[in-house]
């Protein structure tokens, strides 16, 4: 019963929210606006209000839970890894130089994308991806008849070492657009791929690098001792355990190193 009500209210306010945007003099570019504007390619119509429900119900809970473990498993690697983090830190200040970073920023600060891209390389939160064929098809000498669920992963893949050198190492150097430019397209996957590819993966990217830049610019990270942390495969890949880190203030740690 609670659960029925939770997802009533939330249907309640996604469809107040729907109808103030329609009903608005003011179209930007922000969700609404770009899911208002939306066309079938092929019969030029536009969504329904239960579409736009859906679409915008997706990316309010699937785009919470999956951005705070990428952040997490980020947060984890840079504690486990101080000299990447210190690094990370100097780019900070260099650009940033003492401001909060904003998204018109984003795009000089090359190390904090490598670090974010190379973190979902190891723990991509949605670790596990299916997907229903059409059609019978013949993959590699083998007939999948149609209708036949197929999984791949994106933790099996992200690690294999026939795409990355040293796979479990966490080494965001690796990522040089001559890199990228060799890669397979599907051997670097966190967001899916294809026609139903996340249709959040340009706002998770905004937030993540947002959020991490201003945690990293005023504070240093480091693991408390004595903890087993292991990945937990669930809808999403959590640790298995609460993660406990002990916090310190960047602008004290930069004075004592210096």
């Amino acid at each position: 019963k609670a659960a029925i009500q939770a997802r009533e209210k939330l249907n309640q306010m996604l469809a107040e929210m729907i109808n103030d945007r329609r009903n608005s003099a003011v179209q930007g570019e922000d969700l609404f606006s770009l899911l208002f504007s939306a066309q079938d390619n092929e019969s030029g119509a536009r969504m329904s209000d239960q579409q736009l429900r859906d679409e915008a119900m997706t990316l309010f809970l699937a785009g919470h839970e999956t951005t705070a473990n990428g952040l997490c498993w980020t947060l984890f690697l840079l504690a486990k890894h101080p000299e990447i983090q210190t690094r990370l830190h100097v780019e900070l200040e260099t650009v940033l130089e003492g401001q909060r970073p904003t998204v018109t920023q984003l795009g000089r600060l090359v190390y904090l994308e490598k670090v974010i891209r190379e973190s979902l390389r190891l723990y991509p939160p949605a670790y596990i991806m299916g997907r229903r064929t059409v059609q019978d098809y013949s993959l590699a000498g083998v007939k999948i008849p149609a209708g036949s669920i197929l999984f791949f992963s994106q933790w099996t893949t992200q690690r294999s070492s026939r795409l990355y050198s040293d796979p479990d190492i966490f080494d965001p150097e690796r990522w040089t657009p001559q890199f990228l430019a060799a890669l397979p397209r599907f051997g670097y996957f966190p967001f899916g791929g294809g026609p139903r590819q996340c249709i959040g993966e340009g706002f998770a990217w905004m937030e993540m690098s947002l959020v991490l830049a201003f945690l990293i610019q005023k504070w240093r990270f480091e693991l408390i001792p004595g903890q087993s942390i292991k990945p937990k495969p669930a809808m999403t890949l959590r640790s298995s355990q609460p993660i406990y880190m002990r916090l310190s203030s960047s602008a004290q740690r930069s004075t004592e190193e210096s």
